[in-house]
């Protein structure tokens, strides 16, 4: 039998380590997946992840979890969209999200804070395609059986309930 517990993160670098650590240590997964590509997995290439993936992915090594990434490739910045827009944005988000925490923002009624916030900075339509994807790799990539959590951000909670309908939100 095979459960899928579904958790959202903060990527604006507001989800603590010691907290995804509690969460983790207290499901105890058969199996994490991760955002990150499995090809950079592959090569040992961590650099442009935010911090909370990698710490998840380095404590299941760790802990001898099977572990696996999801993520794609697909660029999801509008075209004429700059790093530095992204960063400028990311700090707005920030003062946007201050006073909630991770777990808060995995439900709708506080992730809605963050809605509207990205100034044209992402391509909806190619953040479609980029997240069809990663449902793909995600279900190339689970265990038939166990328990299995998939970390992602809290932006794509929505989709995954739609695709996903046997998996469980427990910060929802």
């Amino acid at each position: 039998m095979r459960k899928i517990i579904i958790i959202g993160t903060l990527h604006l670098g507001l989800t603590p380590n010691k907290e995804l650590r509690e969460v983790l240590d207290e499901i105890k997964p058969d199996q994490l997946l991760v955002e990150i590509n499995e090809r950079d997995i592959k090569n040992n290439n961590f650099k442009k992840y935010i911090p909370e993936m990698v710490f998840a992915y380095r404590r299941a090594k760790k802990k001898k979890i099977s572990v696996s990434g999801f993520d794609s490739s697909i660029n999801v910045l509008s075209q004429g969209m700059t790093e530095k827009d992204k960063k400028r944005i990311i700090q707005k988000q920030k003062r946007l999200a201050k006073g909630h925490n991770w777990k808060d923002l995995n439900k709708e009624k506080y992730l809605k804070l963050l809605r509207g916030s990205e100034e044209g900075l992402i391509d909806w339509k190619k953040e479609q395609k980029r997240e069809e994807k990663m449902l793909q790799n995600i279900k190339k990539a689970m265990q038939p059986n166990g328990k299995i959590v998939i970390v992602t951000g809290c932006g794509h909670l929505s989709f995954f309930e739609k695709s996903i309908k046997d998996a469980v939100f427990p910060f929802r």
